[in-house]
């Protein structure tokens, strides 16, 4: 008993041994200066967020000790996730004869970046029910991802406990894409007591994206109503509430109505200033 102990503590000794070489020529083989040097001719790059890796690879090359020039064998490894506004960091990577890796970074700055927007497919005024299904007419874009709508989050904020109730609500809607930059959204949703809409009252859209001190026309997002059964595509008759200042960067609501009475219908434009 006492020899098969003393051949499995030798043999535990041997393996840890070579464990260790192994890991010392790993480091070795990480740090060493034998690893291909990559340079480039700027430390800042300006593309577009559709630019493909043959863009992101421009200006850079790669020189080893003993193979020389090995530009051919740069990859992108990775982009990260944005550390700031429109940048994020590029990780490449060069191989040589060898194997021997290595590694380099810059900064990227996509130009025409921006961040994930809301869309609405109707207005948010629905008439009081026990559920009210707001993410099933919220989607999201996002100019990396595409279509990320399944990842939009609807949160109430304020003293609303519930959208079952009659009146006014702030919701946040709140969505993440794949580089981490996270958009937040917070709007206001009215439950009305009856049919807020029975002209059908439409517009092109309910939500609406612009720049500070671009132009804004509410005239130009009517749609229709319906009006004794004709479909009306004129605006006049309709009454016109906004409160937008295209001059000061926030979140605005439209308000289109036409009708009187119990045949009265609203609907609403959210108007986004950036």
């Amino acid at each position: 008993m006492r020899k098969r102990n003393v051949v499995l503590l030798i043999a535990a000794a041997v393996l840890a041994v070579v464990g260790a070489v192994m890991y010392v020529l790993y480091e070795r083989s990480i740090s060493s200066p034998l690893n291909p040097e990559i340079s480039f001719d700027k430390n800042d790059i300006y593309v577009t967020t559709a630019a493909k890796d043959s863009e992101l690879l421009q200006g850079v090359t790669a020189t080893d000790p003993e193979d020389g020039d090995v530009t051919d064998s740069v990859l992108v490894e990775g982009v990260s996730a944005l550390i700031g506004g429109n940048t994020a960091k590029v990780t490449y990577v060069a191989f040589d004869s060898k194997n021997h890796i290595g590694r380099a970074q810059r900064l990227v700055h996509f130009t025409d970046y921006e961040a994930p927007e809301f869309y609405l497919s109707r207005p948010l005024i629905f008439r009081r029910s026990n559920t009210v299904d707001l993410l099933s007419c919220v989607s999201a874009q996002d100019m990396f991802d595409g279509d990320i709508s399944h990842k939009v989050i609807c949160n109430l904020v304020g003293t609303s406990a519930s959208l079952a109730a009659v009146g006014t609500h702030d919701v946040e809607l709140r969505v993440t894409n794949s580089m981490g930059d996270t958009s937040r959204l917070e709007l206001q949703v009215e439950v009305t007591e009856t049919d807020p809409n029975p002209m059908e009252l439409r517009l092109k859209q309910y939500i609406v994206y612009i720049s500070a001190g671009d132009e804004f026309v509410p005239a130009d997002y009517f749609a229709s109503y319906v009006s004794n059964e004709e479909v009306k595509t004129e605006i006049t008759g309709v009454k016109v509430e906004s409160t937008v200042d295209t001059q000061t960067p926030g979140v605005y609501t439209v308000t289109y109505s036409v009708g009187r009475n119990n045949d009265a219908s609203k609907t609403r434009l959210v108007v986004v200033v950036k």
